[in-house]
């Protein structure tokens, strides 16, 4: 196995293990993967996990396989990057699943070009799914996770702030269930990003009032549900500010190194806000699957480009010091 590891902060090394494929294990030959906000902030320096090989999205094909897993030699698939702690005792009552590792953070990721996965992370990925779809399997499932955190019923509305490729999933997802989003952000081209794939309601918080328009879209009855993007560059007092009293804000992310976030507790006590966090979609990545198996999301216009396994250090360090202006959100990596 080759693999990019980060050995320190903005140092990469290429190495080299050999890997045996134990009973209950699939070896997969990576075909692509994905950098994400998350693999930037730990390149940064951001983790004291090191040294780790990033990178928890990737598909591949089955290059050995076993009798017990079901799948053949040269099948499609896409891995399933959350790994429950094997100390955990499941709630069958409790939505949040505690003590998920996530691989590509907690241990090592998938910039390889073959790894050796357990059978159960190992998922078969439909004829109708390309490649570049199943790279987006894992934030769908954050995504649902988020969605079903905030119990929104059919037809009401639900204020998403940000337009990352995050929230762009979100609100397609609301869409589907049948959900009106409405998503803020300051950026134009992930706004413009989000009307392409089919988001009616955006704002722009530098061209109007955000609470203006809300009361406008919603009848002046503002929103009762709220998700902050924990990346994004807009304030949390808007989450409070917009969600009317009782409301439900979900504070959602897989980046655990997000700095310097500030919610007013006074606010929510004021308002009697329900503020969930959400940083895993454990559980869910099947029905990410089926979701992408029925088109429910476009994907087309989210990739900001692919690079070739050897680009990957100039293209790391190229994002890095582009720093918050870094046009860069997801970045396809070819095995």
């Amino acid at each position: 196995m080759k693999a990019w590891q980060i050995v320190g902060k903005e140092q990469l090394q290429l190495i080299e293990r050999a890997q045996t494929v134990q009973p209950g294990q699939i070896k997969v030959r990576i075909n692509k993967g994905a950098i994400s906000s998350t693999d930037i902030a730990m390149y940064k320096g951001k983790s004291g996990n090191l040294p780790l090989i990033p990178v928890k999205n990737a598909v591949g094909q089955v290059s050995e396989t076993n009798e017990l897993c079901g799948l053949k030699k040269g099948e499609r698939v896409v891995i399933n990057p959350y790994v429950l702690d094997e100390d955990a005792v499941l709630d069958k009552n409790k939505e949040i699943v505690p003590d998920v590792k996530i691989m590509g953070v907690d241990t090592d990721g998938l910039l390889c070009d073959f790894a050796v996965i357990p059978n159960e992370k190992v998922c078969y990925l439909p004829e109708g799914i390309t490649d570049n779809e199943a790279i987006f399997v894992e934030q769908i499932a954050l995504g649902i996770k988020v969605l079903e955190a905030l119990k929104v019923d059919k037809g009401q509305y639900v204020v998403i702030l940000g337009a990352s490729t995050f929230c762009n999933i979100i609100a397609q997802l609301a869409i589907y269930y049948q959900i009106i989003p409405i998503l803020v952000d300051n950026d134009p081209s992930g706004l413009e990003k989000a009307e392409n794939n089919g988001i009616y309601y955006t704002i722009n918080p530098t061209l109007c009032s955000v609470t203006e328009r809300v009361l406008e879209i919603t009848g002046g009855e503002m929103a009762e549900y709220c998700v902050y993007d924990a990346r994004n560059t807009m304030l949390p007092s808007y989450a409070t500010g917009i969600t009317k009293e009782g409301g439900t804000i979900v504070i959602a992310g897989s980046n655990y190194f997000v700095e310097g976030m500030q919610l007013d507790l006074g606010d929510v006590l004021r308002k009697q806000h329900t503020v969930i966090g959400i940083k895993n979609g454990y559980g869910e990545i099947y029905s990410a699957i089926n979701l992408l198996a029925n088109k429910a999301v476009n994907t087309q216009n989210l990739i900001d480009g692919e690079i070739s396994f050897d680009d990957v250090p100039k293209k790391l360090k190229e994002i890095s010091d582009a720093g918050e202006n870094s046009p860069y959100q997801k970045f396809v990596i070819n095995c």
